[in-house]
Order: structure tokens, then sequence, then C-alpha cells
């Protein structure tokens, strides 16, 4: 299954909040972000993260935080998939798959994203609901 990820404006604002959530700071968007998602050519979700929504820019534990993050290109990959999160309109290993899809369009490194992917997947708050694939995925 061929996954497109549209986001608009890919440029945004944040403001730091003086909230904390396990020691990684909070952050609220000051702009919305419009998205789109597609399976194959099936547009599945379109969508806004709203202004005010908050986000802590990755689950990643502070050990592989050095390594992985600092990067403000693919935030926004965080960001959806925080929203993917709270929505629950997917479970946690398909939001999880897609962060990683995010990350590479966002133009994260192969390897980077990986790690991304394996650090929120296993250190990420879990959750269940939505869909474990898409219909028709095999």
């Amino acid at each position: 299954m061929n996954y497109k990820l549209e986001a608009t404006p890919v440029q945004f604002d944040l403001h730091s909040t003086s909230r904390t959530d396990a020691s990684r700071p909070i952050w609220q968007l000051k702009t919305n972000i419009h998205w789109k998602f597609w399976a194959d050519d099936l547009l599945l979700i379109d969508d806004v993260c709203p202004v005010g929504m908050e986000t802590d820019l990755g689950s990643i534990p502070p050990e592989l935080s050095s390594m992985i993050s600092g990067d403000a290109q693919w935030n926004l990959a965080y960001i959806l998939h925080d929203r993917w999160c709270v929505q629950k309109w997917l479970n946690n290993d398909l939001a999880s798959e897609l962060l990683y899809t995010a990350c590479i369009k966002f133009g994260c490194p192969a390897w980077k994203a990986w790690l991304i992917y394996a650090a929120v997947r296993n250190f990420g708050p879990q959750f269940s609901g939505g869909p474990s694939q898409i219909q028709g995925d095999n």
C-alpha cells in the first residue's frame, strides 16, 4: 500500500508552555495545520491540527533524544502523530508506521526516521482504537 501525506503550511509557529509531561516540554500550536492522508488513491483523512493543540514533539527517551531529535524540519511529523494519537483514528502500530512515513516526507534521513519510529513505538504512549490496518492492506 502506498501512503501519501500533505500538510500546509509546512512552516508553522509553536510556543512553549510552562508544563512538562514525563520531563518533556509541552508546546502549543499557534498556527492551524491542514493535512490530508491517502492510502493509494483513497483519501482517508482530511483534518486540521488546530491552534492551541498541544504536543511534546516526540515521545523519545532522553537517552536517545540527542541522537534523534534536534532538527525542526520534521517536527511536523511529530505534531501529526500526536494528532493521530489524540483522535485515535489509527491504532498505535499504524500511527507509528505513518510517523516513519511522515518523517521521511519532511526530510528526515531514513536511518534516523527508523530510530524515531522505534523509539516512539516502544517508549511512547500506547493506545488502542482506530483500524489496525487500512482496509485492503494485506
